[in-house]
């Protein structure tokens, strides 16, 4: 039985207003694959009630939007494209900045203005250092892609970063509307001259924007998700542009960089003029499991270090496992006076008290917290040095993990010089690479003169 609205798809197919395409089709190489949400894994072969087939083809992969089958018909629209839009006016599009720009800052604002003003290349990779402020430099790509009269997509795959940015957003810009699209959002088909959405939500469109801004290339659940990437792309218009935002960009996309077949803009310095913290290596060859032993000396006057100058310190494990047994070897083996209280505490993705736990150690409460790589974004503590425990395990921490890890040193003009330790039994080639990536940032911010101290 067809409804209504498909009625009228298919009416506007005979149309040639929209294209149709079965839900589950198949590539030039006969491989079938879902078109909505481009995943070739996943297909179940079903009996079906409405085709009467026994071999009609399911997706899984993308289920949760409700069923995508072969005999399904699938309606795309490519949003119109109108040559020369109209373009919108100066004073509309320029965003209404609260404060100045760092000269590192404004150099790659102007860098992603040129990118968003030209048609030649198509991908650009805005490459910051973790606490830079690369989102304050997107702007400079928004601004300009609004005065074309383009349509631009702001995407990211955590909702709480959508949901934080659409305020912010709506201050800079406060005569453009501009919708957020995540989980449980309102409105999800309003028309607005800029959309922030989830990478979920990036499924609903088909080739509309002009401009599409990635946040957080690398961030779960983004990294490792073909069919998130495959909804971003799809997004875009067949020749519109696409500003990939990261501070640990995936291998692939750094070897393009080095071949010269991708666009970079650097940003590596952050707002308070003082380099990077980088990471100290502390060998520890008989490190052994919490709990079987003394604690190690060096993982003590890292904390005694941390303790006696009044600083918080983050000590990251690379398993859940571990949480509970470091903190609990902490406050049983802590040779001589222990700090007073409970001042180590545990938090990982699955605890309980999870929020609780962080926003108490934000308010000072404790001075270690014990956690897991869930900790390694979106956290800025003032007065803050980082411990990564273990470190040579690098299934967990990976180069770019232990970049972002470090990252959470050192924000804040309270305490610029935080320090970051990585112990472990050697040095893994993810260690190495973490440091190198850090040291050439600093060499690039001290040769551009962004440093001040």
């Amino acid at each position: 039985m067809h409804t209504p609205l498909e009625d009228l798809c298919h009416w506007l197919y005979l149309e040639g207003e929209i294209k149709l395409l079965p839900g589950v089709g198949y590539d030039p190489d006969g491989r079938p694959r879902c078109r909505r949400c481009g995943q070739a894994t996943g297909l179940l072969k079903v009996n079906c009630a409405a085709c009467s087939r026994e071999d009609c083809l399911l997706c899984e992969e993308c289920l949760a939007m409700g069923q995508s089958r072969r005999c399904r018909p699938l309606y795309a629209r490519p949003w119109p494209f109108a040559a020369g839009s109209p373009a919108r006016p100066a004073a509309v599009v320029r965003p209404l900045l609260r404060f100045d720009l760092t000269p590192a800052q404004a150099d790659a604002y102007r860098e992603a203005e040129g990118f968003a003003s030209q048609d030649k290349e198509k991908e650009c990779l805005l490459w910051a250092a973790c606490g830079a402020g690369k989102t304050e430099v997107a702007y400079g790509a928004i601004a300009a892609a609004l005065a074309r009269g383009r349509k631009v997509l702001y995407a990211c795959p955590r909702k709480e970063v959508i949901r934080e940015l659409h305020p912010r957003l709506q201050a800079v810009w406060p005569g453009l509307r501009i919708q957020a699209l995540y989980g449980g959002s309102q409105g999800k088909y309003g028309e607005a001259d800029l959309i922030l959405a989830t990478t979920h939500q990036a499924l609903r469109f088909y080739r509309r924007f002009d401009l599409v801004i990635l946040d957080e290339v690398d961030a779960f659940p983004l990294a490792g998700d073909p069919m998130l990437y495959y909804a971003v792309e799809r997004a875009r218009r067949e020749h519109g542009q696409i500003l990939w935002l990261t501070a640990t960009p995936p291998p692939e996309m750094v070897a393009r960089v080095r071949k010269g077949k991708l666009a970079v803009i650097y940003l590596p310095a952050r707002y308070h003029g003082h380099p990077l913290p980088e990471p100290e290596f502390v060998r520890e060859p008989f490190l052994r499991p919490p709990g079987t032993g003394p604690l190690p000396r060096s993982m003590v006057n890292c904390i005694n270090t941390t303790l006696g100058a009044g600083l918080q310190l983050l000590l990251f494990v690379p398993a859940v496992s571990l949480v509970e047994g470091v903190a609990a070897w902490l406050l049983d083996s802590w040779p001589g006076q222990a700090p007073g209280g409970a001042w180590v505490r545990g938090c990982h993705a699955a605890h309980p008290r999870r929020e609780e736990v962080i926003a108490a150690f934000r308010r000072g409460e404790f001075p270690v917290l014990v956690t897991t790589t869930v900790m390694e974004r979106g956290v800025t503590i003032p007065r803050l040095n980082v411990l990564v425990l273990y470190a040579e395990e690098g299934r967990v921490f990976t180069a770019s993990t232990l970049v972002q890890i470090a990252g959470r040193a050192g924000r804040s003009a309270a305490y610029p010089t935080g320090r970051v330790w990585f112990i472990g039994r050697h040095l893994s080639p993810a260690i190495a690479e973490a440091a190198r990536q850090i040291r050439e940032f600093n060499r690039l911010a001290r040769r551009r003169g962004y440093l001040t101290r």
